[in-house]
């Protein structure tokens, strides 16, 4: 009996056809490994940014950053989580960036995480956070406007020192904004501008050295002011639109501002009275022909609605005041003087 033997050409391809099998069979589960990396990915809510790390791989983790923060913004709004974390470690990092809502940018340190002005004329905010943003732990440096914020936001322990015109540009709207334990300094504008319509938590701040207002607030606000200090302002420490405002302003250091400590205004076009409580405040004017409580209308705020000071603020007894206060007919209710 003749046994079937296998030439050596039917051996030929038959090694092949393993070899393609196994080829194959690599592409797939490299796929699939691929596949699945990318998943998980897009679902990772932390990334990491150093601009000093030099390696070839840049993942956005923890081992291997981002060594652009502008790469990590771009990665992180393609990702499929409702809010994404980018921290930053120590160095210095190159403005002007928006972060787009629902992110959260951490620094690693305040003193040692700076980012700055790109250096361009531009008149772009360094930083622009947009609806349910937050910022902390960030020294940010320069530019015409350090922060614009757009909708909700919260910014903890920043520095914001050497800009132009505006420390933190709040825009007008109904959102919440919460500033908390930062320093807003050093510049040729004023601390901070708050436009109408704001919910506002401002606490624990230092606002000085700034050559305008330590804090700017436009009419329809309601909130708080309370343990701030504010000093060493080249115009007012706290200058306020009453127009139905309602905003309580308690347990703040205000003293040496180059005007006056506190300034409330009134405009024609918004004649509704507010309610503003002073209460437990420290305030001294600079000189004798300053305000530590001044009240006034400037040009086109000469028809006020009767009894309107009266009305719209009271400062309670337990204010510790040291210089002159502007009345007319603003309610004092027992001020230490």
């Amino acid at each position: 009996m003749q046994l079937n033997s296998i030439t050596p050409k039917e051996n030929n391809q038959w090694l092949k056809m393993v070899v393609l099998f196994l080829f194959l069979a690599v592409i797939f589960i490299a796929t699939c490994y691929a596949f699945r990396f990318y998943e998980n990915y897009q679902k990772m809510s932390d990334l990491y940014v150093d601009s000093n790390y030099q390696g070839r791989l840049k993942w956005g983790s923890e081992k291997y950053p981002y060594n652009n923060i502008n790469k990590a913004l771009e990665s992180a709004s393609k990702k499929k989580v409702s809010s994404i974390n980018i921290y930053l470690k120590n160095g210095e990092y190159v403005g002007n960036i928006e972060i787009p809502e629902n992110m959260n940018l951490y620094g690693e340190n305040r003193e040692k995480v700076v980012l700055k002005n790109d250096g361009s004329s531009s008149m772009l905010p360094v930083i622009t956070l947009n609806n349910n943003t937050s910022l902390a732990n960030i020294t940010v440096l320069g530019g015409h406007i350090g922060i614009l914020t757009k909708e909700q936001a919260i910014i903890e322990n920043c520095s914001i020192k050497e800009f132009k015109k505006i420390g933190i540009d709040v825009a007008a709207s109904n959102a919440e904004i919460i500033i908390k334990n930062s320093e807003i300094s050093n510049s040729s504008g004023k601390g901070f501008y708050l436009q109408k319509g704001r919910k506002i938590q401002l606490i624990g701040n230092l606002v000085h050295n700034n050559k305008e207002e330590g804090i700017d607030l436009r009419q329809e606000l309601s909130g708080e002011i309370r343990e701030n200090e504010i000093y060493k302002n080249e115009e007012s420490g706290i200058e306020m639109v009453v127009g139905k405002s309602s905003v309580k302003i308690e347990n703040n250091k205000i003293w040496d501002n180059g005007a006056n400590g506190i300034v409330f205004q009134y405009y024609d076009e918004m004649p509704e009275k507010g309610t503003i409580i002073v209460s437990n405040n420290y305030i001294k004017s600079i000189s004798s022909e300053e305000f530590a409580i001044s009240v006034k209308s400037p040009s086109g705020g000469e028809g006020r609605v009767k009894n309107y000071w009266r009305d719209s603020i009271t400062i309670t007894s337990d204010n510790v005041i040291e210089g002159g206060i502007k009345t007319r007919s603003l309610t004092i209710i027992n001020t230490k003087k």
